[in-house]
């Protein structure tokens, strides 16, 4: 059985849990990873003190439940392995992720997907799934992989964008896409506001649609067919940066 974590304290201080991840602890003992220690507040604390272990830790699939929301940098560095959070999430999920599945059953806070604080790159490989909303600056210098979102997101989603695939299934907060130098925004439900740098390109069903709602469906995303049913509007920018990114929003009527 994979290991699984539950949440058995309160979290006050926000506390950073960057150590958990799948590949991270398959080399540990089950003594070793009680008595990982882990950053909160100003003070260090055992990971034995805050949750509840069950299961063999594996670099496959690792398991956690509970409300994450004052947890940051759940799933930071991730290099590989299938890690599932059960609960709401706080900043810099997938900080600088390179590989593997993230998957929050739940809603995420800022930064998800974005470079660790002082770094340039976000998002180097893999996905992550987020089946509630997320936060501002999502996916930020993202270099490659996929971010997918089910509900909306806040500003500046995609900033400075490298490469890779963001899915919105909700709105788009303001700005998103400014800056993006390559790459593909998909907003799956119409009324997002784009920035003024992004010019209107051609209308057109885009066949990787259909790609992606398998690939997705396979992840367990939570949005129906319809979603992905219909013409969208192509729009290229941003014009700052060569105009070499794109962003995709349904046709209505």
């Amino acid at each position: 059985m994979p290991l699984t974590l539950t949440l058995v304290q309160d979290i006050s201080p926000v506390i950073g849990l960057r150590e958990i991840t799948p590949d991270r602890l398959a080399s540990l003992s089950a003594d070793q990873i009680a008595r990982l220690s882990l950053a909160c507040g100003a003070e260090q604390v055992e990971l034995g003190e805050l949750f509840q272990r069950k299961g063999v830790a594996t670099d496959q699939q690792l398991r956690l439940v509970g409300d994450f929301s004052r947890c940051d940098f759940l799933g930071a560095e991730m290099n590989s392995g299938s890690l599932t959070i059960e609960g709401n999430v706080g900043d810099h999920v997938g900080a600088a992720m390179k590989g593997g599945s993230l998957t929050v059953v739940g809603d995420a806070g800022d930064f998800v997907g974005s470079p660790n604080p002082g770094e340039k790159r976000g998002l180097q490989g893999g996905t992550i799934v987020i089946h509630g909303s997320a936060g501002r600056e999502l996916g930020v210098r993202m270099r490659r992989g996929m971010i997918a979102v089910a509900g909306d997101v806040g500003e500046l989603c995609g900033y400075r964008m490298l490469a890779g695939t963001i899915v919105v299934g909700g709105k788009l907060g303001r700005s998103a896409g400014l800056r993006m130098k390559r790459g593909t925004i998909v907003a799956l439900s119409a009324g997002s506001e784009l920035p003024a740098t992004f010019a209107r390109d051609c209308q057109f069903r885009p066949p990787m649609m259909t790609m992606l709602e398998r690939e997705l469906q396979q992840l367990g995303f939570p949005l129906p067919h319809a979603k992905w049913e219909g013409e969208f509007q192509l729009y290229s920018g941003d014009a700052v940066e060569m105009s070499r990114g794109e962003i995709l929003v349904p046709v209505v009527g």
